[in-house]
């Protein structure tokens, strides 16, 4: 993410790909919009091509980077949908149109923002290094998948896919989630909300890790 708009490796519609979510109840008026073609399932596979390739060992060092980005964010369930209603004609851009509060006192925040930085805002590699080890030991491999050896890129288009059924179901409460599209209307988060947030987080985050050790297995064994 540092090098968003800084660099000539940026490519911003990789974060993501924005399957349409239009939830029950909506007006026949809402019409929903595809995916771009340029995504983070077509950024996955290109840069897992390039990997395997004979590109140079720089080119193959900025792929590797991007695989294990990509991993992350794809595990973010508002990395992979946008929702569209009357209030989000255009889509929310996963969340990112949609503003709520975490307290009844705090600052708006984006949806998405909330999402992102829900197991932790800290950038310090001590603190993140300290929450692996908790993660690992709260959330062993077992609890996910014993076969990790059956794990290969290809897999990664289902998980994109699992990411984008918990944003409807548990992000979006389909469709039920009271969020605003004005900052200064955001409404609080109920506190179940934000406890169930964690641990859904928790969990994605962990499972992404596992998920990555076993994709760079298989690239470079």
């Amino acid at each position: 993410d540092d090098i968003r708009g800084e660099s000539d490796y940026d490519h911003p519609t990789w974060h993501y790909i924005d399957y349409p979510f239009k939830p029950a109840g909506q007006s026949e008026e809402v019409e929903t919009e595809q995916p771009s073609d340029q995504n983070i399932e077509t950024a996955f596979r290109t840069n897992v091509e390039i990997v395997k390739s004979d590109a140079t060992d720089a080119e193959k060092a900025i792929a590797v980077c991007w695989i294990l980005h990509l991993l992350g964010d794809g595990h973010q369930p508002l990395h992979a949908v946008s929702l569209f209603s009357k209030d989000y004609p255009k889509g929310d851009q996963g969340g990112n149109k949609e503003f709520i509060r975490v307290k009844p006192d705090g600052k708006p925040l984006k949806l998405h923002r909330f999402w992102d930085g829900v197991v932790s805002g800290s950038e310090d590699t001590r603190d993140l290094h300290k929450i692996a080890i908790e993660l690992r030991h709260n959330y062993p491999r077992q609890q996910f998948d014993p076969h990790p050896e059956s794990v290969t890129p290809a897999n990664f288009a289902d998980w994109i896919q699992e990411s984008a059924e918990l944003a409807r179901t548990k992000v979006y409460l389909n469709g039920q989630l009271a969020a605003s599209p004005d900052r200064d209307n955001a409404p609080t988060l109920p506190d179940e909300y934000v406890q169930q947030a964690k641990i859904l987080g928790e969990q994605r985050v962990t499972l992404a890790g596992y998920r990555i050790a076993d994709i760079l297995a298989k690239l470079f064994q």
